[in-house]
Formats: structure tokens, sequence, C-alpha cells
């Protein structure tokens, strides 16, 4: 419902039985992140705006509660320009023109953060601030975690061009497709990478190899991933069809919500129903596979069971950060802010998947005994 004071989104019931929390250190983070922010001279123009509206510090706070706060730092600031850089690549109203612009631009931040030369005039303006901030991420981890945060930045990036690409087309891609680098780009795929370090931080060798490249683990990952995309995209569909509609469209066709709507010809609430119900499958599925990880492990299973824990309060804190965060109230638009309306349920759902998408089907099937190099991530 739509008013002169505001909107009014009504969430379908979300299954989320993780628990959430917030780091301590909440406050600092925040103030310290946009500090640097300012001090690299990310300030002029409206971008000083657009990074308080992400709520990073919040975020970070949220996904990784206990996270020590020295490492956590730099996770609020690669997430403050992560946003930055999705929203050079996306906005309707401020994104790069092309497609290969922004090929460019993604590829000269990413050698910013691998080298320390952030000089390159395509990486402008975030290039100095990825240099530095890759010089101090690498000086807190190993090659083998630093290694790993870049393949998945770099995996996000593709996905990233993928649907932008798809958005420059003006057309809808089907479900699977999008699913398929929806998982990616969200930000579960971008925070995945820092538990290791979390984990490594308090004991470094508990957790091993064959745990790590366990097919049931890189299933869990990836199943959480899902879930991150479904909510971000059920979370943000007001904010993102309200852009649109001042841009000539009638739906975001690159959200979930908004393509299930397209493709189905149904109503934004049967949408973000059939999404929800979608949702809830991916979190049931996560539940399963993380008792089928300490089940199948021969590691110590209370520090297993901390590591995979990361993961579930990814998904509570991620979405309890999105329903709080300016970025998807959206608080300066003409129509005022959007208020979230959310249903409590407690109950697993009756409908517990496979999805039939092969994008995300491939999480129910019987992961047997084999192994993939993934890394933990």
């Amino acid at each position: 419902m739509t008013t002169t004071s505001g909107t009014t989104v009504e969430l379908p019931p979300m299954y989320t039985p993780f628990p959430s929390g917030v780091n301590p250190a909440v406050d600092v983070l925040t103030e310290e992140g946009l500090a640097w922010m300012r001090s690299l001279g990310l300030r002029a123009g409206d971008w000083e705006g657009k990074v308080v509206r992400t709520a990073s510090g919040l975020f970070c706070s949220r996904v990784s509660p206990r996270a020590p706060a020295e490492l956590l730092r730099l996770q609020v600031d690669l997430t403050y320009l992560g946003f930055l850089l999705d929203d050079l690549w996306q906005e309707t109203d401020n994104r790069l023109p092309t497609v290969q612009d922004g090929n460019a631009h993604s590829a000269a931040f990413m050698h910013a953060l691998r080298t320390g030369d952030g000089s390159i005039a395509d990486a402008a303006p975030f290039g100095p601030a990825a240099a530095d901030l890759g010089r101090r991420i690498r000086r807190n981890a190993t090659e083998a975690q630093v290694r790993g945060l870049l393949d998945a930045m770099d995996s996000c990036n593709l996905a990233v061009a993928w649907q932008v690409a798809y958005s420059h087309r003006k057309t809808t891609p089907d479900l699977n497709t999008l699913l398929a680098y929806r998982t990616v780009c969200c930000g579960g795929a971008l925070v995945s990478p820092w538990f290791s370090m979390y984990l490594d931080t308090a004991r470094r060798d508990v957790v091993t190899a064959g745990t790590f490249n366990a097919m049931s683990m890189y299933a869990f990952i990836r199943a959480t991933w899902a879930v991150a995309a479904f909510d971000n995209d059920i979370v943000s569909y007001g904010k993102e069809e309200r852009g649109n509609r001042r841009h000539g469209g009638s739906v975001a066709p690159h959200n979930i919500v908004g393509a299930i709507a397209a493709i189905d010809d149904v109503d934004l609430a049967t949408a973000m129903r059939r999404a929800a119900v979608m949702r809830n499958a991916l979190v049931l599925r996560v539940v399963e596979l993380r008792e089928r990880v300490l089940a199948e492990t021969t590691d110590p299973v209370e520090a297993v069971e901390r590591y995979l824990d990361n993961y579930c309060t990814m998904i509570s804190g991620n979405l309890d950060w999105s329903l709080e965060c300016d970025r998807y109230r959206d608080p300066e638009h003409p129509e005022g802010p959007i208020t979230f309306v959310r249903q409590v349920m407690t109950d697993p759902p009756r409908t517990a998947g496979p999805l039939p998408y092969p994008a995300v089907r491939w999480l129910w099937s019987e992961p047997g005994s084999q192994a993939v190099e993934h890394g933990g991530q």
C-alpha cells in the first residue's frame, strides 16, 4: 500500500530458525569505517549519503556477531566499497553507460585490490581505497584466505556482469538463469570467505580440508547463498519497483519477485508469496545439510558446528539488517519511507523441495563421498 507518507510492504512468512545477534563493536566499526571512506575522498556529491544508507557496519556486525573487531573492520570497509561499486554498476540513475564500462571498472578495481596499484583510471573513484584495503587485508590473512576472498569477488563480478547484460537488453531472464546469477552476486558469496579467517583466529587447524571440501559442506554453503538471494530480492523489491516505475517500467525484472510476477503474470502479493515458499524450502535444506555435515565430519564437532553456525547467523543477520537499513527503506523517496511488516514463522515449511530449477535443484542431490576443492568458503 502506497500513501503520501510512505509505503507499507507486508512480507510473507519467512522461516528463519537461527539466532540473531549483533557484534558489540558495531558503533565503533561504523564510525571508523565512515571516517576511512571520508579520508580517501569518497565524499563528493551523493557518495557519502549512499555510504551511510548502506549501514555496512550494522550489516557486518549482524552477519558476524562473534568476529574479532580488528578483522571485522576490514569486512566493514570492503562492504562499504562493495555497495558503492554495486550502485555504480546497477542503479538506474547513476550506472555506467555500457556493460563494457562496467567490466573495465570491475577489472581495474580488482587489480587495485590485488596489487595495491590504485592509479588506473578505470578504477576511479575507488582505486586508491581498494589498493589501501588490499594491503591491509594481506597483513591480516593468509595467502589462501586472500585468494579465497578475491576468487569470491571475481565470481560475484562475473555474476553482476551477467545480470547487467540482461538489464541492458531490457529482457527478463527465465527463473533458472536468474537464480544462477543472483545466488552468486548477492551477499552470501562475499561474506563466506571471512568465516575461515574468523575461525582461524581462534583455532587455526581444528577444521580440516576433509570437512571443508566435502560435497555436503559445499552444498550447505551454496544453499545459504541462495537463501540470501531470495531475502535480498524479497526485501529490496519495493525500492527496485519504485525506481523502475520512475523510468517507465511496471516491474523490476531482474529481481526474483519481479521475475515471478512477469513470467507467471501474477500480482506482487502472489509473486512474493511464491518467492517465500521457495525461500523457506531452501532454509529447511540448509538445516538438513548442516546436520549432514556434522554427521559426516571426523573433526571435533564443536569446532565444525561453530563454523557452520556462522552461515546460519548470516541468514538471520542479513534479513534483520535489510529490514532496518535505509538502503531498502528508501526514506528520501518522494513517496516516503518503506515500512516492512514481518510475519513470524516458527514451524518448518510444508514445502520441502527440491525446487524445480537446475540452478538450485542439485542442492537436494545425495552428496555421497564426493569432494570439491572450494576451500571452505
